[in-house]
């Protein structure tokens, strides 16, 4: 699959959009950190008016940290 520019990923209405991540093996890499390359998406998102939250299937005790 061919990567795009965020400019022509990410449009959007800001308005109305949400955009919500699962944490393990999509927002986080094999370290459970999350990639220089996904925080510049998460910044360029919310900098255009967007919100952006995560959700996952772990418990809360073992997703606070």
């Amino acid at each position: 699959m061919a990567k795009i520019p965020f400019t022509e990923a990410l449009r959007f209405d800001p308005a109305t959009t949400l955009f919500v991540s699962d944490l393990d093996g999509t927002l986080l890499n094999n370290a459970y950190k999350i990639s220089p390359e996904n925080e510049e998406a998460i910044r360029y998102f919310k900098a255009g008016g967007g919100r952006f939250t995560f959700i996952t299937g772990r418990l809360y005790y073992f997703s606070r940290d």
